[in-house]
């Protein structure tokens, strides 16, 4: 039959129409009458494409193509259907008891312990800050402040101070008068020791606690630094195990506090500081590189003694020629 090959013609008669349009795609279909010129039968078929054009479409192709018929509807431009979700919510009986709602436990950090931070102590002489005494046992030469072989001037009497307060043996040696805050009565004596952890708190001998006149378990008291009644010169004492390559000088009998230490191996050209230990030795870790050395101290009043050739031996005194007025 002579239509098998117009439907091959027709779809590519459409789509050059489909392609050149600019507007809506539409549905389009299109019922084809065509007779065979031999037998005259006329047969009908339908076809369907889409086409993007706004108007009914006719085209005459031959003489075998009668009518093109169309209806015309735009696409939808979403499917007829609709996507949904659902939730399912389990039947619930009045009778069942109510669900308690759920707790998470967080962990807490545990807590630090804090340190308490040194309370504010004389720096100078003649300061004096408020605190409590009490009395204990005192110990001069296994006490903290390293005094062994020491013994203490005429009229002194050995004082432990509050550990809170001790700060790397600041006081170690200090001179401090200490006075009853009510009847005002005192005595003086010198911190040798470590003891109590009270803020500003002292430990006295019994002789010095009876100088107080109370016999209070804890007495209210002021303290203030003053200068030791020493005579002679500053001591060096050079701590076991010192020598040119590791140093530790302890400076005795100085009448004010100490506050500084420097060596120097080379004739006072190049100065090193040491640093003051808890045990109360002013310490060179890598040593001074000399069996002798100069030795410049300073005090809490800014002053400063220089003594010549100090042995760095482990173990050996020298006695200085000079001390603090």
């Amino acid at each position: 039959m002579l239509y098998s090959h117009l439907l091959p013609s027709l779809l590519l008669a459409l789509a050059p129409i489909a392609v050149q349009a600019q507007s809506t795609v539409y549905a389009c279909t299109a019922t084809l009458f065509i007779r065979d010129i031999s037998t005259t039968t006329i047969t009908s078929f339908s076809v369907s494409t889409s086409i993007r054009t706004t108007t009914s479409v006719y085209t005459s192709f031959s003489t075998a193509i009668r009518t093109i018929t169309q209806t015309v509807q735009p696409q939808p431009t979403q499917p007829p259907w609709t996507t949904s979700t659902s939730t399912y919510t389990p039947p619930w009986n009045p009778g069942w008891p109510t669900p308690s709602p759920t707790s998470t436990w967080t962990p807490q950090p545990t807590p630090q312990p804090t340190s308490p931070s040194n309370p504010t102590l004389p720096t100078r002489l003649n300061q004096a800050v408020s605190g409590t005494a009490q009395q204990g046992a005192t110990n001069v030469e296994g006490g903290a402040c390293s005094y062994a072989g020491y013994t203490l001037p005429a009229g002194l009497q050995p004082i432990q101070l509050s550990t809170l307060n001790w700060n790397r043996a600041l006081y170690c040696g200090a001179c401090v008068q200490v006075t009853h805050a009510t009847n005002g009565r005192s005595t003086t004596g010198m911190i040798v020791d470590q003891g109590g952890s009270d803020a500003n708190a002292l430990t006295l001998s019994p002789q010095a606690y009876s100088q107080l006149g109370s016999n209070q378990a804890i007495l209210p008291i002021s303290w203030t630094l003053v200068r030791c009644p020493s005579n002679g010169p500053l001591r060096y004492r050079a701590k076991e195990g010192s020598s040119q390559w590791y140093l530790a000088l302890q400076i005795r009998d100085s009448r004010t506090p100490i506050a500084k230490v420097e060596v120097s191996a080379d004739g006072g050209r190049n100065w090193r500081e040491l640093v003051r230990e808890p045990y109360n030795y002013w310490v060179l870790q890598n040593g001074s590189g000399s069996d002798r050395v100069d030795v410049r101290v300073s005090d809490v009043e800014g002053r400063v003694i220089i003594d010549n050739n100090v042995w760095a031996v482990s173990e050996v005194e020298t006695v200085g020629g000079g001390n603090f007025s």
